[in-house]
């Protein structure tokens, strides 16, 4: 059987290429390597360079990998200043650790901020794992992570949060501090037990959740209805609270012996 070497392009930019993870310190004089097997195009009239087949484009540890890599730059005198990159096709973004995953990369290397886009989308740290069947956008200089379309986030412990829209706001260690969820919210503890509800206030300093709005706790066949509830995950206690009229409005159904 032939074996053909592959073709392969290379090209070496001095440029600062932004964390493509959630750390926030990176090394801006280090090259930026963009490789690609089929074609590696540069376009002076529209300021940028493209990677076709198989790209990458590397810094250190950060390394980005899609079908096609494009990298935009700004001409500040005889520099070339790489402003943003854009990946199509089965791209991977990682960093120390973190992965994220997704149809699309939109990553602006001014703000550091990034978006994956265009379908079912995944970000991989050291807290658990985030998917979202449209988007998830990064903003660096807010600390959040923005799940929108069924966003699910897992945790190493088997916390399950999940909504149609999944605000993540992170600490200075890029940690989870809290999650905000609206629109179909479902919480599962490690347990089994599953909670429902309109909004969710999850707090990682106390481990407890918040529940608000149309509020269903289930446990087996077991069922408590409410509009505002609390989930401490630590003590592995739900609680029914009391509503705007200040009296606990809720229904607990319990399920009957099977003889």
């Amino acid at each position: 059987m032939k074996h053909f070497s592959r073709s392969l392009f290379l090209l070496v930019l001095l440029a600062g290429l932004a964390q493509p993870s959630l750390s926030q310190t990176g090394a801006q004089d280090t090259p930026l390597i963009i490789e690609a097997e089929e074609a590696l195009e540069w376009d002076q009239t529209n300021k940028f360079y493209r990677a076709s087949g198989k790209a990458l484009a590397e810094q250190g540890e950060q390394r980005i990998t899609a079908e096609i890599i494009t990298a935009f730059y700004q001409e500040v005198g005889e520099d070339r200043d790489i402003t943003r990159i854009e990946a199509t096709g089965q791209v991977v973004l990682s960093d120390d650790g973190q992965t994220a995953r997704g149809p699309r990369l939109d990553y602006d290397l001014r703000s550091g901020s990034w978006q994956l886009s265009g379908g079912p989308s995944s970000l991989t740290t050291a807290d658990g794992v985030a998917v979202a069947e449209d988007s998830i956008t990064y903003l660096t200089e807010k600390g959040e992570v923005v799940l929108m379309g069924a966003g699910r986030i897992t945790l190493q412990d088997g916390r399950l949060l999940q909504g149609e829209k999944l605000i993540v706001l992170l600490d200075e260690e890029d940690a989870i501090e809290q999650v905000l969820g609206e629109g179909n919210v479902r919480v599962r503890q490690p347990n089994g037990q599953l909670a429902t509800a309109d909004k969710a206030d999850y707090q990682a300093s106390t481990g407890t959740a918040l529940l608000t709005g149309r509020v269903q706790m289930r446990d087996g066949r077991n069922i408590l209805n409410g509009s505002r509830a609390e989930i401490d995950f630590n003590e592995g206690v739900n609680r029914m609270l009391p509503g705007p009229s200040g009296r606990v409005s809720g229904r607990l159904v319990l399920s009957g012996s099977d003889g």
